[in-house]
């Protein structure tokens, strides 16, 4: 991997990137060593990416999954950018990067065994973001590992801001002047499991059992979070659409027949994109449905109903998110011109034909899903 590209995935947002080292440092350095990810010590200094090799030959490893995971073990862990190795997970893959690192190791090993477990969870899920992370069921992602970064709180915070604000005068029954202080606990307890007591009146206004309310709560952080990954992805998915219109178009360095052949396919790609993007658009429409009855009709039970159901929402948003992320970085960094302005036809080739892996009805085999136990 280029440094460019490596670069760019160290710079990825939480869809494509796990920084286990970072976090590990910080919780070394605070003596909680008890609450590291990983048993054996080289991989709690690893970067987790989720990335995707278009290269003919280097589709990860011949399986029909276009995305899969890489480790990057960086040579410097103060200057993570500068280089490093990188492996892409596999059981076996893993087992010979211990041999390496720490001697030979028994394929019983519990350290192994734990580990590739881990692994073999993060590798199943199409994203890394925290909020499909928290649905790992055995082992357990520790909860340092599934904060939010400071920026993406920052967004969130503003984005609930909106959503609740409404609600507290509505339901709630408290005057518009009057909702500063309750605002500020509520969102508190949106985004931090130890201020959830703020959430108690909220819980009662919408009707919610004891039991559930805390999980059902959380789960709207998680839809808030994927509604500001989409909003940010937009006008990149904008661009890409794009350009794919543009080299669907004749290209003077191609043969006619050649560019006939691609052009029939970049509309099907086009056309299965544009089917998960209006997929995305109707998840986040029965969410803005079921919000709307909630404040402006005092009817909670869709709205309820919608969090209930948001593991399989985390899902669907995490994986269509993060084959957008793909697609458009995969386009990107494959499809450089020349100096004369030209694509090369392989290269072209080798592009659309990820994009046809990536999305279902556009020419190639949907990816599988290996991770249908991930998840509770």
């Amino acid at each position: 991997m280029d440094r460019a590209h490596l670069q760019a995935l160290l710079a990825a947002g939480p869809s494509l990137r796990l920084d286990v080292l970072a976090i590990s440092a910080r919780l070394v350095a605070a003596g909680r060593d008890d609450e590291l990810l990983f048993e054996m010590p080289f991989l709690n200094r690893s970067v987790l990416l989720k990335h995707v090799d278009a290269r003919e030959g280097g589709r990860c490893a011949g399986t029909l999954r276009p995305i899969h995971m890489l480790i990057y073990l960086p040579y410097d862990p103060d200057c993570p950018g500068e280089g490093g190795e990188t492996l892409l997970y596999s059981r076996q893959a893993l087992a010979q990067l211990a041999t390496a690192r720490i001697g030979v190791i028994d394929e019983a090993s519990t350290a192994l065994r734990h580990d590739a477990a881990v692994l073999e969870r993060l590798d199943a899920l199409p994203s890394l973001n925290p909020f499909l992370l928290r649905g790992v069921a055995e082992p357990a992602i520790p909860q340092s590992y599934l904060e939010l970064e400071s920026e993406a709180v920052a967004r969130l915070q503003q984005r609930l801001e909106r959503r609740i604000r409404p609600l507290i005068v509505a339901a709630l029954g408290r005057p518009e002047e009057e909702v500063g202080a309750d605002l500020d606990r509520m969102v508190e307890g949106f985004l931090s499991a130890a201020e959830r007591h703020h959430l108690r009146s909220f819980a009662g206004a919408l009707q919610l059992e004891p039991a559930e309310a805390e999980t059902v709560l959380e789960a709207w952080t998680g839809i808030a979070f994927f509604e500001d990954e989409i909003v940010r992805l937009k006008p990149r998915v904008q661009t890409f659409a794009e350009q794919l219109i543009a080299a669907s178009k004749p290209l003077k360095w191609l043969p006619a027949t050649e560019h006939g052949r691609l052009a029939e396919r970049l509309a099907a790609v086009r056309a299965a994109m544009r089917d998960a993007w209006l997929e995305l658009r109707s998840i986040l429409e029965c969410y803005q449905r079921s919000y709307d009855a909630l404040v402006f009709d005092a009817a909670p039970e869709a709205f309820v109903a919608f969090l209930r159901d948001s593991p399989a929402h985390y899902w669907r948003l995490g994986e269509l998110c993060a084959y957008y992320e793909q697609a458009v970085r995969t386009w990107t960094d494959g499809t450089v011109a020349d100096a004369e302005g030209r694509v090369p036809l392989e290269a072209l080739d080798d592009v659309v034909g990820f994009l046809e892996q990536v999305f279902p009805g556009a020419g190639g085999t949907p990816p599988t899903a290996k991770a249908a136990g991930a998840l509770h």
